[in-house]
């Protein structure tokens, strides 16, 4: 019975996530999180070989074979793809709003902004224009 019951539910859990429409960003990134609360990313590009010896994990570039992560494997909570933004700041160096240049971006106090952080809000100035944004 039960198999029957998952033989007619499958089309249905097909479409409903099929029918829901969102983009899910791009996995670029290995992601390696540490109990101790810090997480350490290494881009695809680099082509990222994981590996453990003597008690540590090694994450190697491929490309070069450098050491771009080490940690303890009994810190290490798990490891994932993610999608990660590589740009030190958060703000890319060509942001586009509505097909124009975005010249400079503000803080809401009015200071320009070093960096973007989520659910905040900032005043993009953009061809003599200014309006509020939350990212």
């Amino acid at each position: 019975m039960r198999k029957y019951l998952l033989m007619m539910a499958m089309p249905f859990i097909a479409l409903s996530a099929f029918a829901s429409g969102e983009e899910k960003p791009t996995l670029n990134a290995v992601c390696v999180t540490l109990k101790s609360g810090g997480s350490k990313y290494v881009a695809f590009t680099d082509r990222p070989k994981i590996q453990t010896e003597d008690g540590k994990l090694c994450v190697l570039s491929m490309a070069d074979n450098k050491q771009l992560v080490l940690a303890d494997c009994a810190d290490v909570e798990k490891i994932t793809a993610e999608s990660h933004d590589f740009t030190p700041t958060g703000i890319k160096d060509n942001v586009v709003v509505e097909g124009k240049n975005v010249e400079e971006i503000y803080n809401i106090d009015g200071t320009k902004a070093s960096h973007i952080l989520p659910g905040k809000i900032y005043i993009i100035k953009s061809n003599g224009k200014t309006r509020k944004v939350i990212k």
